[in-house]
């Protein structure tokens, strides 16, 4: 990350993920307010379909009036060194930007995956057996696309579009 960034945000949002083989991995996910920038940008392991996830999460903020501030932002991976691929990386850019206008609260990690139309809406992704049964989910919350079982003690909400994960954030652990 490029020295004039400033940090906004902490490191607790994490894409669930599966890797070449057929892994569940972690992925944390970051986002910083982009200095001196007229445009957003992306680490250099986002393919071209993670940083299309990162940009549905952008517009549907934006779309749903819930973006309120406007300045450039830069998505990350902080330490991760793989390639970061695919637009099940939306709703964790979601909760991402999310905490970094302060608008959802930094009390615990949240684990997140499912892919985000511009609209807002959340849509289903592959893998999500693996995601849920081999990540190492601890003390935090779990939010998925509706019409997925996760497995006894993880908290888990099941969402149809992004407003329902400000609605669930309210709810006691």
């Amino acid at each position: 990350m490029p020295s004039n960034f400033k940090s906004l945000s902490r490191q607790q949002v994490f894409a669930l993920a599966v890797n070449d083989a057929k892994e569940s991995v972690s992925v944390p996910l970051s986002v910083v307010r982009a200095e001196g920038r007229a445009c957003h940008g992306f680490s250099s392991n986002f393919d071209p379909q993670a940083q299309e996830a990162c940009f549905h999460a952008l517009w549907a903020l934006e779309f749903l009036g819930i973006r309120k501030e406007k300045e450039s932002v830069y998505f990350f991976a902080p330490g991760f060194i793989r390639k970061v691929s695919g637009p099940s990386l939306g709703l964790a850019a979601v909760i991402a930007l999310l905490r970094h206008q302060g608008i959802m609260d930094e009390e615990e990690p949240i684990w997140a995956t499912g892919e985000v139309t511009p609209f807002g809406s959340v849509l289903p992704v592959g893998g999500m057996q693996i995601k849920l049964t081999n990540t190492a989910i601890e003390g935090g919350r779990v939010i998925i696309p509706k019409g997925y079982q996760a497995p006894p003690g993880i908290r888990v909400a099941a969402i149809d579009h992004i407003k329902e994960a400000l609605e669930w954030q309210k709810i006691p652990s």
